[in-house]
């Protein structure tokens, strides 16, 4: 059976009554249905888990209303079922009802009988003056009980009444202040799902985790998290680390070289390209790698593998012998009706090493489409001052809103409440990142010292190839 919309948006005004369908696709067989609420509640592991709802434990279930609690759905026809939602005068904020969907089945005769439900979560968003999100780190470890794969473990709390996606990410810097690691922090629900934020909801508490696969040896360190969420709000938090002992493999040259490592194109429509790919075993020992494709992320709606031909000729499983090369050609052919923009994409070449255990060697695959008439396009989303006594971290979200990458510059004019310039920083991309592609965000950042407690304003320029493309002020006070 067919269940569709699975997941309904209602955003709503106190005493507003709104409706909603829900459409239900039966199998080659006559199906009786049995629809049920349920409270959705949030596991520290991002999932949801479910249970059935009553409305002195969960009054929202009577703000819900179903036009029938059991259906006959005749053979290959479709069935509606129909509800409607009336916000009380005093409701407030996010709340969300989940419409559980069981088609009845027989009990088998022998064996085990299985039966599928569908949740379908209604979300009931009232909006009113003074709700705002808001979030708090109340666990922020550095676990070394794998001393081989230590792992940077955080608990984030939704504390307000809106559910909202975040996203986290560390990073780990030496006593230098050199870079050691960026490390993306997800929960075990979107590590799964290859997701890379995760839906926070109401005085949910959740756990995001992130490897450290760089040796650390024996120094200080500081480790920096920084989390953006609700489309706007950060929080940053640090903690210095002394290690006296090594953590961490300590790694050898890679065993394997992969020429280009980039490749970059600017097709026409109906155009094609070929290019040769040259993977070279350093090692003296046979190795087995497996070619895949990979978009930069879930669902990327700027996906090459989508959006354009690519093929492969040469073996996609191969073995290398020791101080071998084996080539592939990769051809990527651009559809007469494609539209102007940028396609992205990864190439991986997967060495298998032993057990589950494998390294992963990626190929950057973009092409951009009549780029002359493609305008850049970026929003900056948020500005955070964290301090720490006279020193701090100036960050700031940017978004790429248009349909091409962007290699992003950024300045920061720091005033007094009078107006009279105190500083000019510059606002630089993470280490190891050079492009904001479409539809992605990322932070920018600026250490600052020596400011007092005070008002100040903060001018945000971004700019590219030198044209400035945003422009934004932030008033702030420092405590």
């Amino acid at each position: 059976m067919g269940v569709r919309p699975l997941v309904i948006d209602l955003e709503m005004v106190p005493g507003e009554t709104r409706e909603f369908e829900i459409t239900l696709t039966p199998s080659e067989k006559d199906e009786i249905v049995n629809l049920s609420f349920y409270k959705p509640v949030q596991l520290n592991t991002g999932n949801l888990t479910f249970y059935k709802a009553d409305a002195e434990a969960y009054p929202v279930v009577d703000w819900v209303k179903l036009e029938t609690e059991r259906i006959e759905l005749p053979a290959e026809e479709n069935g509606v079922v129909r509800g409607s939602v009336t916000a009380p005068f005093t409701a407030e904020g996010t709340h969300t009802v989940v419409v559980m969907i069981e088609p009845e089945v027989e009990e088998a005769a022998q064996g085990v009988t299985f039966q599928v439900r569908y949740a379908v979560r209604l979300n009931i968003i009232i909006n009113r003056p003074g709700i705002r999100p808001s979030g708090k780190i109340i666990d922020f470890e550095f676990n070394t009980e794998n001393k081989e794969l230590p792992v940077i473990n955080t608990v984030f709390k939704n504390d307000s009444r809106v559910y909202y996606d975040a996203i986290g990410e560390a990073v780990v810097r030496n006593e230098q202040g050199r870079l050691v690691q960026r490390i993306e922090m997800r929960t075990p629900a979107a590590w799964q799902s290859d997701r890379d934020f995760t839906t926070i909801y109401p005085d949910s508490e959740v756990l995001f985790t992130g490897n450290i696969t760089e040796p650390l040896y024996p120094g200080k360190y500081q480790l920096r998290l920084f989390f953006r969420y609700a489309n706007g709000m950060q929080i940053i938090e640090r903690k210095d680390l002394f290690l006296e002992e090594s953590f961490g493999t300590i790694q050898g040259s890679k065993p394997i070289r992969i020429q280009p490592e980039i490749i970059s194109l600017e097709l026409r429509p109906g155009a094609a390209s070929s290019q040769v790919i040259e993977v070279e075993n350093l090692s003296e020992e046979e190795l087995s790698i497996l070619v895949s494709g990979r978009d930069l992320e879930r669902d990327y709606p700027y996906s090459i593998f989508s959006q354009l031909e690519v093929q492969l000729r040469g073996e996609q499983e191969m073995l290398i012998p020791p101080y071998g090369k084996k080539r592939i050609v990769l051809t990527i052919r651009a559809p007469k009706e494609l539209n102007s923009g940028g396609y992205y994409g990864y190439l991986d070449f997967v060495e298998h090493i032993s057990g589950e255990k494998e390294e992963i060697y990626s190929v950057l695959l973009e092409n951009v489409t009549a780029k002359g008439e493609l305008e850049p396009e970026l929003d900056v989303i948020s500005f955070y001052c964290n301090s720490q006594g006279e020193e701090g971290l100036f960050s700031v979200e940017i978004k790429n809103e248009g349909r091409v990458h962007l290699a992003p510059e950024g300045e920061l004019i720091l005033r007094d409440q009078a107006g009279n310039i105190l500083k000019k920083l510059e606002l630089r991309l993470p280490e190891g990142i050079e492009k904001l592609y479409p539809g992605r965000s990322l932070l920018l950042t600026a250490e600052w010292e020596q400011l007092q407690s005070g008002s100040y304003q903060a001018e945000i320029g971004i700019f590219e190839s030198g044209k400035k493309i945003s422009n934004k002020l932030y008033e702030f006070k420092l405590e």
